[in-house]
């Protein structure tokens, strides 16, 4: 197998299986020389899940450890960073989710009892979540690690 001074995964975390980035990582350190780094960028934190295990729906809300699931793979000198500033890049992207949640929402309460309700339970978020910036669009996440000298 050929060896790099780099290897860079980039948003892979929603075809990772069962949520566990264990084999994906375990196969980056294999890629990389001693010494060398792996770079990971996940743009929705909370999108991998626990490295606790718990159930799917803990997972969801909790957010992933990247650090420790980079620890596990067997990686060292772990860095993480977050990158907060997009968030204020993306808020107009949320001002348009908010207001298309309420069109939704005024055009479906003939239908629904709670439309409004229903609107924020399918996306996840209230919309006085919205309204108060926790959104949907999280901070992205990039964790840095370094394959040990000595393998």
């Amino acid at each position: 197998m050929e060896k790099f001074d780099l290897v860079h995964i980039c948003t892979l975390s929603g075809g990772i299986r069962d949520a566990d980035p264990t084999p994906v990582l375990k196969t980056a350190l294999k890629m990389l020389k001693p010494g060398e780094w792996l770079r990971f960028v996940v743009d929705h934190r909370n999108r991998i899940g626990s490295f606790e295990k718990r159930g799917a729906r803990d997972q969801a809300h909790l957010g992933c450890d990247l650090e420790k699931w980079f620890e596990h793979a067997g990686f060292e000198r772990v860095l993480f960073e977050r990158l907060s500033w997009l968030k204020q890049v993306r808020k107009p992207l949320t001002d348009d989710l908010l207001m298309a949640l309420e069109e939704m929402a005024f055009n479906t309460k003939r239908c629904v009892k709670d439309a409004t309700g229903l609107w924020g339970t399918a996306w996840g978020h209230s919309l006085e979540e919205v309204a108060d910036g926790v959104t949907m669009i999280m901070d992205p996440v990039i964790c840095y690690g370094r394959k040990p000298f000595n393998e």
